[in-house]
């Protein structure tokens, strides 16, 4: 199994996704300034996470563990008005073309 971890967050107005691989080694943090969402945040995360792993990965078993609970149950609708939402879903399904993926929902900090 190949974990990747997949974060948003948000202080002070400013945004952000981070990813990263252990098993790779592969870290990766993404600015997204302050006119967006922790929401959005997450969701990005997994995107660049799917993204990366649909580039450089081929016949592996794929955890991708997020905290947050309301990404994952919107990745899991078949619909949505969200363009980040479907793109994510879009990379989703074209990473799992090649590879076994699961999206695995973590507790974080509270």
């Amino acid at each position: 199994m190949d974990p990747w971890f997949t974060d948003g967050s948000g202080i002070n107005h400013c945004f952000g996704a981070e990813i990263y691989g252990p098993k790779d080694d592969y870290r990766e943090s993404i600015s997204m300034g302050s006119h967006s969402t922790v929401f959005s945040a997450e969701i990005l995360a997994i995107l660049r996470c799917t993204e990366h792993l649909t580039k450089n990965t081929i016949g592996r078993k794929i955890n991708i563990c997020s905290d947050s609970g309301a990404a994952i149950l919107a990745l899991a609708k078949t619909t949505t008005e969200s363009y980040l939402v479907w793109d994510c879903m879009l990379a989703l399904e074209k990473l799992s073309r090649a590879n076994k993926v699961i999206l695995v929902w973590v507790p974080g900090h509270q």
